[in-house]
């Protein structure tokens, strides 16, 4: 038919155009054409000037997207255009009258179509050109591969497992045998021989018998297929282990073996696999049994599969009695229950699954496993069963009691301890610290002191004690009570005592930190104490000493005047005032006493509050007039400063300490002022009255601020004997001021005067 046509689409058309046939015959032969099951085309200038529908389908056009705009190289691949090319323009040429041949075409789609075309020399509108017919030979192309692909790989196969393949014709006992069933033994297949009984004799003697009675069974029907193991003589001198697999392939009209076909392959690599397997597992059953561990498996039925002599203790059965029965055989059903549900749980999380548990063995001892069961999987997933691994703990738990109890003992003493304990990495930054060293550097937890101390320099308030400290350590690798300063985050500095050493087994540096700041306080406070007692006692001597001028002077005045008033020289008017100088003296000497006394009630706590009512404006113009005729008599301006308008007349408040205050004030006030002037009055504050004292006086050095209201001490010690005094009077008022619920203040300026000050609560 592909020959055929080309000749019909030529001659036949070219017949029928010029006999002028009916417009029927000439529908019918088109319809014949363009319905055909065969591609018809035209080619004349490489164009296609004519293409059925079954042509352009099998390149995935319609024929007008073909006809007189693609040529033959458009439908081409381009490994066979040139081909393809050349067979045209042969044709063409009229080298050959006609030519048949395949190529690759290049389907619209992009994939590969193979054709068989056939193609004639024509005059097509008075010019040459090429009719023909072209199949669609794709499938069967597909085929011719997949055949030789099958029976590649059936080549391969057998080469690669080498398996020989052997034929019987039992009939006429001709025998035959692929070239591998020769070259597996080392022998050529153009020189082994055909004869089988060779082949027999060339198995091992021991194996022979049982070779040649399977051969005896299959010719008497006994079965239709036989398999056998032996050893096989090789080339080299050695015996090979073949396994034969043969079948019966045909039998005679009479029901004898007429054909019996097979295969021959070398397993001896599989015959020693098998035996290192099974050296392997006896070595492996031997190291199971030899772990001190409890070993089994089981299906997922629960059976044990294989089990070791550790089972075999706790149930108190052999191995053998064991494998193939479940721990219900052997255990009360809650313990078997139990095992079950573990069991369930490792199958159920496809993984490892690890637990405790206490047992009790056969011969009635307990001990603590740690159990694994491990779900054991085949390569497709299907669950082969639960391997086991039970690991008696029982004295790693008594150990780790020990050390649990022992690292509470010791994490109590970490976290209670009263010193900051700590340990550092060698670069300096902080590993692990406990409360205590927190609280020492004033943090509220350990994320704050992680922040203002990540390093151990940090906590130094200087470089070069920190570099000494370092220097230290480096040198003697410990140091144990070395003292230094340092900055909390308060800003505040304190004292701390190290106690540090290097661990070359983690190098890092472990410690604690003992806060000494009180002992230091204490040291200084003894510092103090000790320079405070002798200054007491150098006070106390000038005390004494100021005492006996206080007394004596005011004494030996009184004494002097009483015996020269008893003088008959002396007239009324010098006697006059020698008794005025005795008044006055003794009144000098009362008022020493009369501190002294004071002081001794305050030390004792005997000075109670006595409240009364005191009129502030009252009391303040009696202290004016008490000090009026002192001031003008040093020529001092004396000056009582009063609030302008005050609702308030009278208050509740002790009105002898009050007015011992401001009396002691003015008294020093006129005392220590040579020129100038004093002013003193109050304030009325919104919760306090403000008693204040200023003079143009002498001045006080700052150092002697807080001193001049201790006992037995005046402003300036070399003024004793200038300035009469006992020393106690503002020690006194402090005391009282105090009482009252305040306390006295001072500013002074040498050479410009002081100001004292007093504000008492209202409530």
């Amino acid at each position: 038919m592909l020959r055929l046509l080309p000749r019909l689409l030529g001659r036949e058309k070219r017949k029928y155009n010029h006999a002028n046939l009916s417009n029927s015959n000439q529908g019918v032969f088109d319809s014949l054409i363009e319905n055909s099951l065969v591609g018809m085309y035209i080619i004349q200038d490489h164009r296609f000037r004519y293409a059925n529908k079954r042509f352009a389908d099998i390149f995935g056009y319609k024929p007008d997207e073909i006809v007189d705009i693609l040529g033959p190289e458009d439908l081409v691949v381009e490994s066979d255009r040139s081909k393809v090319v050349e067979n045209v323009n042969a044709r063409l040429q009229a080298e050959v009258e006609s030519l048949e041949y395949e190529f690759e075409g290049k389907h619209q789609s992009g994939k590969t179509v193979y054709v068989r075309v056939l193609g004639n020399r024509i005059d097509y509108n008075g010019r040459p050109a090429i009719s023909g017919s072209i199949i669609d030979v794709t499938k069967h192309h597909q085929l011719e591969r997949e055949l030789k692909m099958s029976e590649e790989r059936l080549r391969i196969s057998l080469e690669t497992t080498e398996t020989g393949i052997w034929d019987w014709d039992v009939s006429n006992d001709q025998w035959y045998a692929s070239p591998i069933f020769y070259t597996m033994l080392g022998y050529k297949p153009e020189y082994g021989h055909h004869d089988r009984y060779v082949w027999l004799n060339r198995v091992h003697p021991e194996d022979r018998m049982e070779v040649i009675r399977n051969i005896q069974r299959i010719l008497a029907r006994e079965t239709d297929e036989y398999r056998y193991e032996a050893r096989m003589l090789h080339a080299d001198g050695n015996y090979r282990w073949h396994q034969v697999i043969g079948s019966v392939a045909g039998l005679t009209d009479s029901g004898f073996v007429k054909r019996i076909v097979g295969i021959r392959r070398d397993i001896t690599h599989l015959r020693l696999a098998t035996e290192n397997l099974r050296k392997q597992e006896e070595q492996l059953r031997a190291l199971i049994n030899a772990l001190p561990d409890m070993m089994w498996l089981k299906n997922s039925e629960g059976v044990f599969q294989l089990c070791n002599k550790r089972v075999s203790q706790f149930f108190g059965k052999r191995v053998n009695e064991i494998i193939g029965k479940t721990d219900y055989d052997f255990v009360p059903k809650d313990i078997a229950d139990h095992f079950r549900r573990e069991d369930n749980t490792a199958m159920e999380v496809g993984e490892s699954y690890i637990y405790e548990e206490e047992i009790e063995f056969a011969d009635r001892h307990r001990e603590i496993l740690e159990t694994i069961k491990t779900p054991l999987f085949e390569e497709n997933g299907h669950l082969i069963g639960i391997l086991g691994i039970g690991r008696d703990i029982t004295k790693r738990k008594e150990l780790e009691k020990s050390l649990r109890e022992s690292e509470e003992k010791y994490r109590y003493i970490f976290e209670n301890a009263p010193v900051g304990i700590f340990k550092t990495a060698a670069t300096g930054e902080f590993v692990i610290f406990n409360d205590t060293l927190i609280h020492q550097f004033e943090c509220c937890d350990a994320k704050e002191f992680e922040k203002h101390y990540d390093n151990v320099q940090k906590l130094w308030v200087n470089d070069s004690a920190r570099e000494q400290f370092a220097n230290a350590l480096k040198k003697e690798g410990a140091l144990y009570g070395y003292e230094f300063e340092a900055k909390l985050i308060s800003g505040k500095i304190k004292w701390f005592s190290l106690y540090v050493q290097y661990d070359p087994e983690d190098k890092s540096y472990e410690g604690f930190c003992v806060d000494i700041s009180s002992v230091k306080q204490n040291e200084a406070d003894l510092i103090v104490a000790k320079e405070k007692a002798e200054e007491n006692d150098r006070l106390k001597t000038a005390f004494l000493m100021n005492m006996s001028h206080e007394i004596r002077t005011p004494m030996n005045s009184i004494l002097g005047f009483l015996e020269m008033l008893q003088d008959p020289d002396f007239d009324e008017k010098q006697k006059q005032s020698f008794f005025d100088l005795v008044k006055m003296s003794g009144t000098r000497l009362l008022d020493t006493i009369g501190n002294i006394i004071e002081i001794s009630r305050i030390e004792a706590g005997q000075s109670k509050l006595i409240l009364t009512s005191v009129d502030l404006k009252t009391e303040f113009q009696f202290l004016k007039d008490l000090f009026q005729t002192q001031a003008e008599a040093k020529n001092i301006s004396l000056q009582c400063i009063l609030p302008e308008k005050d609702e308030v007349d009278c208050i509740e408040t002790d009105k002898y300490k009050l007015e011992t205050i401001l009396i002691n004030l003015l008294k020093n006030a006129v005392k220590f002022t040579s020129e100038g002037s004093i002013e003193f009055g109050y304030l009325n504050e919104a919760e306090s009255f403000l008693f204040f004292v200023k003079d143009t006086g002498s001045g006080i050095y700052p150092d002697k601020m807080e001193l001049i209201f201790e006992r037995f001490v005046q402003a300036d010690m070399n003024l004793t004997r200038l300035k009469e005094g006992s020393g106690l009077g503002l020690a006194i008022s402090q005391a009282y001021a105090e009482a009252l619920g305040g306390r006295i203040e001072v500013t002074s300026q040498i050479g410009k005067g002081s100001e004292f000050v007093f504000r008492m609560p209202k409530k």
